[in-house]
Formats: structure tokens, sequence, C-alpha cells
């Protein structure tokens, strides 16, 4: 029964050599390319764990810059409501169906933030410009921190306040950004309307939106990247 049993596991080892060999051949390459090396490094350094937690930190800056944004554009704008309607969409350019009646923030609540900005912008608008500024610069400094934890970096031995400026100063340049981002999307929508036109084009057509979308996406791209 033993040698049985050995002759059958020896011809299994012979017809399966080649096969495993291959395997293990094809597997060694994989993991040698780039993007898997940098995959497993993200898996091994707990890259979902601390990209949840810069998630959660940009949840509540979210939140407070959407208030402050339209008590700010109530002021200024004096409640305009095509001046409100072309800040929601520029926010859902961003963060798609943030702002929606079925959405987390609805279009009334905001257009009511921008109407009564005058009144709101008093206690309240200060707590939520103050949390603002708290959560992005907690925002930026998890975000360093998780970069630098995944590349296995000692920690940045900087003073304090040195750093949170730092990070303070990071994070209005990608506020700065954004909102560049959001104009330049807007000039290239303008700009393809006016294309559209000389050409006697419907801007109404699925070519327009498709280029619309396009062009938003690469200027996005361009901005943020």
């Amino acid at each position: 029964m033993r040698a049985r049993w050995e002759e059958t596991q020896e011809r299994l080892l012979t017809r399966f050599e080649e096969p495993i060999s291959f395997a293990t051949r094809v597997t060694k390459r994989t993991l040698a390319w780039f993007p898997v090396r940098v995959w497993r490094h993200f898996l091994i350094a707990n890259g979902f764990l601390l990209a949840a937690g810069v998630s959660y930190q940009a949840l509540f800056a979210i939140f407070a810059a959407v208030y402050v944004a339209f008590a700010l554009a109530g002021l200024w704008l004096g409640g305009s409501e095509q001046a409100i309607q072309n800040l929601i969409d520029l926010i859902n350019q961003y963060v798609p169906g943030l702002i929606d009646k079925d959405g987390p923030i609805t279009p009334d609540a905001v257009a009511e933030i921008a109407t009564n900005s005058a009144s709101l912008f008093g206690i309240t608008g200060a707590i939520a410009l103050v949390t603002l500024i708290w959560t992005a610069i907690g925002w930026v400094t998890f975000s360093r921190r998780a970069v630098r934890e995944i590349f296995v970096l000692p920690p940045d031995r900087r003073p304090y306040l040195l750093l949170k400026s730092g990070d303070l100063l990071a994070a209005a340049l990608f506020g700065i950004l954004l909102l560049i981002g959001g104009g330049l999307g807007a000039v290239g929508t303008w700009a393809l309307d006016i294309v559209f036109s000389l050409f006697g084009l419907d801007t109404g057509s699925v070519w327009f939106s498709i280029g619309v979308r396009t062009a938003t996406l690469l200027i996005s791209f361009a901005i943020n990247a």
C-alpha cells in the first residue's frame, strides 16, 4: 500500500512539475513589476486604513467649506440664484451628488444659507470658519503622516507651529487650485459653447455633453495632478 502511494505521489509530482514551475516563473515576474510592488507595499503598510483616516478628516472639512462658501457667496453676490447654482455645479463637479435633492446637502439648504448670510455669518459662521481651518489643517497633517508611514519615513521633527503653518498653507493652496480648476472648467464650457454656435451645432446634443465632460475632466486632472 505504501509503495503504491509513493508511486502515485511520484507520478503526480512529475505531472505537475512543469505547470508549477511555469506558475512560479510567472509569479516572480509579476511581483517584479513596479505597480504590483507598489500595491503590495500599500497593503502591507495598511494603506486602506490610512486612506480611511484621511477621508474621515476630509469629510468634516467639506461640510464646513460648503457652509462658509455659500455664506460668503451670499454676502458678496447678494444671494444671486444664478451664482448659487454655479457654485453648486462647481462643488458637484468635484464631489458628484453632494448637493442634490436626495444628497447629503439639499439645494434649498445652501440657498437658505446664502440668502440669510448676513444674519447667519455671525457666531455660526465663525464656528464653521474655525472648523474649516482646523479640519483642513488636520486633513493635510494626516495625509502627510500617512504618506510618510507608507514609505517608512521617520517622523517629521520640525517645530509644531512650523508644521501646522505649512499644513495650513498647503490646504489653502489646494483650495485655490480647486477654485482655479472650477473656473477653467467654466471657461472651457463657455469656449466649447461658442465653437458649437459658430458651426451651427446644437449645444444640447450628446456630443456637446461629452465634450464638456471631457474638457472638465482634463482640466481638473491637469490642475490637481
